[in-house]
């Protein structure tokens, strides 16, 4: 939980405190502060959260693109966050929809998380990078998946390094179950 005084301190530092309104009810919210991404000046999203009554309607989307015009306002140059690899909707909003960059895996991340979505389950997570701007050139070639229709996806970290994500069918951090194996990613 994010309190009110921890948000207003961010905000005053210097760092990213967004909400997103439909009429006078807010539907969803971002906050972030100044980081570091390759050496470079970068505003990590700590948590971007969308009511689910309003998931798949650009409100997300929305959100990203704030993100990324307030880091070009204030002269940086990438956005950062992380998410949990095994949350497909997520993976494929970040990855197929905005285009980001997978930077690295990291294992266990936060520890022991006892929330209802993570239920004391390893927290795994995937640091996303995304430059401020589109125009940068992505250094490492677009692989096909064999078959597919979309356009070329990237699957190497930053650093090249090839990427393996979870390919378990049906498997979803949203349906987790306490009997299920832990998911490790292998970079």
């Amino acid at each position: 939980m994010v309190s009110p005084e921890l948000l207003r301190a961010v905000e005053h530092a210097g760092g990213y405190v967004a909400a997103a309104f439909v009429a006078d009810n807010m539907v969803g919210a971002s906050f972030g502060f100044l980081a570091r991404h390759e050496g470079r000046p970068a505003l990590h999203s700590h948590i971007t959260g969308i009511l689910p009554g309003v998931q798949h309607a650009g409100v997300g989307r929305a959100m990203k693109s704030h993100q990324r015009a307030w880091a070009a306002a204030n002269d940086i140059e990438w956005v950062t966050w992380t998410f949990d690899p095994i949350v497909r909707r997520n993976a494929w909003f970040n990855i197929e929809v905005l285009g980001a960059r997978l930077s690295d895996y990291l294992p266990d991340f936060y520890g022991p998380m006892s929330d209802a979505v993570n239920a004391e389950d390893e927290s795994d997570r995937v640091l996303c990078a995304w430059p401020v701007d589109p125009s940068v050139d992505d250094p490492r070639p677009p692989v096909r998946r064999s078959g597919s229709r979309s356009p070329p996806r990237r699957t190497s970290s930053c650093s090249g390094a090839p990427i393996r994500l979870p390919r378990r069918p049906g498997a979803d951090a949203s349906a987790r179950n306490s009997d299920r194996p832990s998911p490790r990613v292998l970079w």
